[in-house]
């Protein structure tokens, strides 16, 4: 937007635009000139801009604190900020704010033309297979805030990455993969958003832990974590990219099928999200990878880590005895004898 109104949204001018916006485009454009230039080329772009661009009332409150403005280039000035803006923050309500977050999630969608639509249509499979995982109110509340902005990292990565039509370079990979990364970080602070980023940030991780950014598996993944990685998986495979066609409804399915036989998804949570998406699916407990449930996982990583069976019955609210029948199972499931055979294990599954 500009304070002339030439920018967009059309027509919004002057005092229309929010002051914090208005700050912040002289701030955004001082920041370039710095960092590409110097102090005299910020000061100028800052002068021949205002009335144009800046509201001229704070272009010319820019150059008598330049030198005070321009020193704190680089520091951390998040809460100095908030307790500066001059005017009164409103509170979303709870509804407000997943309006909010979805549109946040539409807006990055449309910076590359094959996403869009991309983050509803996984919130809304991520959603339904919550409900029918009988995911608590206030974490499908999580899931369905996370599904909307999980892949708002994406701005933060070149588009001619995700525009190009063949194989990626082991670097633009790399650069790829950190979208997830970029996403925690965003939704970092304020700290009521602390824990969507974190959620947001993990649809990329897998049961085997062969997924990224962290690597992280087996019990260490939420079940809404699950689900919003099956979601995902799911939605993007019915949507065309660079190097690929769309696949049909059936083709995704089967694809998705073969990661859950290969330990990379959750199988009810995959399941429950190909149900959602209208597919017959069967009905199957939460789970890890090789046949483990979810809660036979949850031993077996606190059993590759060293605790003895009261520790964790302790740490898992359960019955020592229940731990040792949970054992018993897990080694008969892994084909393994003693707790070092089952360790190893453990650690090729992705469950530590």
């Amino acid at each position: 937007a500009r304070w002339d109104g030439q920018g967009v949204p059309k027509g919004l001018a002057a005092d229309e635009l929010v002051l914090g916006a208005r700050v912040a485009h002289v701030a955004e454009a001082c920041e370039v000139y710095l960092r590409n230039y110097d102090s005299d080329a910020a000061l100028e772009m800052v002068t021949s801009r205002s009335g144009s661009h800046f509201d001229p009332e704070i272009a010319a409150a820019v150059k008598p604190a330049a030198n005070e403005l321009f020193a704190s280039i680089g520091d951390d000035t998040y809460e100095e900020v908030l307790a500066a803006e001059p005017v009164e923050r409103p509170s979303l309500t709870e509804e407000r704010l997943d309006d909010v977050l979805a549109a946040i999630g539409d807006f990055c969608d449309l910076r590359i033309p094959c996403f869009a639509g991309h983050s509803r249509r996984t919130a809304a499979l991520a959603d339904a297979a919550g409900e029918m995982l009988q995911v608590p109110d206030d974490q499908r509340r999580l899931l369905r805030r996370a599904a909307h902005v999980h892949d708002v990292g994406r701005i933060g990565v070149p588009a001619t990455i995700w525009a190009k039509p063949g194989p990626l370079t082991t670097t633009e990979r790399e650069r790829m993969h950190l979208h997830s990364y970029y996403v925690e970080r965003i939704f970092s602070r304020p700290e009521p958003l602390h824990r969507v980023g974190l959620l947001a940030g993990a649809h990329h991780e897998r049961m085997d832990g062969s997924g990224y950014h962290r690597g992280t598996g087996g019990p260490m993944l939420s079940l809404p974590a699950r689900v919003l990685g099956a979601a995902d998986a799911y939605a993007a495979m019915l949507e065309p990219r660079a190097h690929r066609e769309a696949l049909e409804p059936d083709r995704a399915a089967d694809e998705l099928r073969r990661e859950v036989a290969e330990g990379r998804l959750d199988a009810a949570a995959t399941e429950a999200v190909l149900a959602a998406a209208g597919h017959s699916a069967a009905r199957v407990r939460a789970g890890g990878p090789a046949g483990l449930t979810a809660r036979e996982a949850d031993v077996l990583g606190l059993l590759a880590r060293g605790h003895a069976n009261k520790a964790i019955a302790r740490q898992l609210g359960i019955a020592p005895k229940t731990v040792s029948n949970h054992l018993e199972r897990i080694y008969s499931k892994l084909g393994v004898s003693n707790r070092a055979s089952a360790t190893m294990r453990a650690m090729e599954l992705g469950v530590v």
